[in-house]
């Protein structure tokens, strides 16, 4: 996935989300750069962009079907000016704002 693939990313969440009855959502932050995300035991040279994510996050949480969380892999250790935990927080921000408009 690259920057100019946010709109099929999100019609692919939601097209997902219809098929079931209800998503439970990982988001695995090796998949993000590390510059956003230098805190991890892998990080990604390159990675999925930030935005992409947080647009594919909406869409789960935008669905009503989204029961559970989690955003994963977080190793302070490794982390730059809190970049990670502030990046995953934006997410978890992201989940529950939309989550929260759909209820």
């Amino acid at each position: 996935m690259d920057a100019q693939q946010v709109e099929p990313v999100v019609a692919r969440v939601r097209e997902f989300a219809q098929q079931v009855d209800e998503l439970y959502l990982t988001i695995d932050l090796d998949v993000l750069p590390a510059s956003v995300a230098p805190g991890l035991s892998a990080p990604a040279g390159l990675g999925v962009p930030a935005h992409v994510i947080l647009a594919a996050c909406q869409a789960a949480a935008a669905s009503g079907k989204l029961r559970h969380a989690d955003v994963v892999e977080l190793n302070p250790a490794f982390d730059v000016d809190s970049r990670t935990p502030r990046t995953a927080a934006r997410l978890i921000h992201t989940i529950l704002s939309e989550a929260a408009r759909t209820r």
